[in-house]
Protein backbone atom coordinates (compact mmCIF):
# COMPACT_ATOMS: atom_id res chain seq x y z
CA UNK A 1 0.00 0.00 0.00
CA UNK A 2 1.38 3.57 -0.67
CA UNK A 3 0.34 6.40 1.28
CA UNK A 4 0.05 10.33 0.06
CA UNK A 5 0.32 12.40 3.16
CA UNK A 6 -0.65 16.55 3.14
CA UNK A 7 -0.62 18.86 5.60
CA UNK A 8 -2.99 21.65 5.46
CA UNK A 9 -3.24 24.96 7.90
CA UNK A 10 -6.66 26.35 8.05
CA UNK A 11 -7.71 29.71 8.16
CA UNK A 12 -8.47 31.07 11.78
CA UNK A 13 -12.29 30.21 12.23
CA UNK A 14 -12.24 27.92 9.48
CA UNK A 15 -11.44 24.42 11.41
CA UNK A 16 -14.74 22.97 11.03
CA UNK A 17 -15.32 23.94 7.48
CA UNK A 18 -12.20 22.34 6.11
CA UNK A 19 -12.47 19.19 8.18
CA UNK A 20 -16.32 18.87 6.48
CA UNK A 21 -15.09 19.53 3.33
CA UNK A 22 -12.04 17.47 3.30
CA UNK A 23 -14.17 14.29 4.55
CA UNK A 24 -17.14 14.93 1.87
CA UNK A 25 -16.58 16.81 -1.27
CA UNK A 26 -12.83 16.36 -1.44
CA UNK A 27 -13.17 12.61 -0.78
CA UNK A 28 -15.79 12.25 -2.66
CA UNK A 29 -13.24 14.14 -5.94
CA UNK A 30 -10.48 11.34 -4.87
CA UNK A 31 -12.94 8.49 -5.30
CA UNK A 32 -13.55 8.99 -8.78
CA UNK A 33 -9.52 8.78 -9.22
CA UNK A 34 -7.37 5.84 -10.77
CA UNK A 35 -5.67 3.67 -7.97
CA UNK A 36 -7.59 5.85 -4.95
CA UNK A 37 -7.89 3.35 -1.97
CA UNK A 38 -8.82 4.98 0.86
CA UNK A 39 -8.25 7.54 3.16
CA UNK A 40 -7.84 9.02 6.86
CA UNK A 41 -8.81 12.47 7.90
CA UNK A 42 -6.81 13.60 11.38
CA UNK A 43 -7.32 16.79 13.52
CA UNK A 44 -4.37 17.72 15.79
CA UNK A 45 -5.54 17.69 19.41
CA UNK A 46 -2.04 20.19 19.70
CA UNK A 47 -3.00 22.06 16.58
CA UNK A 48 -6.33 22.28 15.93
CA UNK A 49 -5.42 23.87 12.60
CA UNK A 50 -3.45 21.29 11.51
CA UNK A 51 -5.07 18.91 9.21
CA UNK A 52 -3.16 15.47 7.98
CA UNK A 53 -4.89 13.67 5.19
CA UNK A 54 -3.50 10.37 4.38
CA UNK A 55 -4.68 9.49 0.99
CA UNK A 56 -4.08 5.50 0.39
CA UNK A 57 -2.78 4.11 -3.25
CA UNK A 58 -2.56 1.23 -4.85
CA UNK A 59 0.98 1.70 -6.33
CA UNK A 60 4.17 4.02 -5.99
CA UNK A 61 3.30 5.69 -8.95
CA UNK A 62 0.28 7.00 -8.53
CA UNK A 63 0.88 8.25 -4.65
CA UNK A 64 3.91 9.97 -5.95
CA UNK A 65 2.26 11.26 -9.48
CA UNK A 66 -0.93 12.10 -7.91
CA UNK A 67 -0.77 15.80 -6.80
CA UNK A 68 -4.48 15.99 -5.73
CA UNK A 69 -3.96 18.38 -3.12
CA UNK A 70 -2.51 20.91 -6.42
CA UNK A 71 -6.00 20.08 -8.73
CA UNK A 72 -7.95 22.86 -9.95
CA UNK A 73 -11.04 21.86 -8.52
CA UNK A 74 -9.24 20.65 -5.09
CA UNK A 75 -8.43 24.41 -4.58
CA UNK A 76 -11.58 26.01 -5.52
CA UNK A 77 -13.07 23.50 -2.85
CA UNK A 78 -10.50 24.25 -0.18
CA UNK A 79 -9.33 27.77 -1.26
CA UNK A 80 -10.88 29.65 1.32
CA UNK A 81 -10.72 27.59 4.27
CA UNK A 82 -6.53 27.03 3.92
CA UNK A 83 -3.67 29.41 4.78
CA UNK A 84 -1.78 26.79 3.00
CA UNK A 85 -0.87 23.43 1.94
CA UNK A 86 2.05 22.71 4.79
CA UNK A 87 3.75 19.41 3.61
CA UNK A 88 3.42 16.87 1.08
CA UNK A 89 5.19 13.19 2.02
CA UNK A 90 4.75 9.79 0.04
CA UNK A 91 5.32 6.70 2.01
CA UNK A 92 5.36 2.78 1.41
CA UNK A 93 2.91 1.44 4.77
CA UNK A 94 2.88 -1.90 5.68
CA UNK A 95 -0.28 -2.95 7.17
CA UNK A 96 -0.22 -5.64 9.71
CA UNK A 97 -2.97 -8.24 9.43
CA UNK A 98 -4.54 -8.66 12.37
CA UNK A 99 -5.18 -11.89 13.86
CA UNK A 100 -8.66 -12.99 14.30
CA UNK A 101 -9.14 -14.18 17.56
CA UNK A 102 -7.20 -11.79 19.32
CA UNK A 103 -3.21 -11.85 20.76
CA UNK A 104 -1.61 -15.47 20.89
CA UNK A 105 0.47 -16.51 23.33
CA UNK A 106 2.96 -18.45 21.04
CA UNK A 107 4.21 -15.17 19.08
CA UNK A 108 7.68 -13.97 20.65
CA UNK A 109 7.56 -10.27 22.32
CA UNK A 110 10.34 -8.21 21.26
Amino acid sequence: MNVRAVEFISKPGKIRGLRNCIRERVLEYLELREGFSGALVMASHREPRLILVLTFWRTEKEATGNHWENAPAVQKMLGALIDICAKVQTYEAAVPKLPEAGIREDVPVC
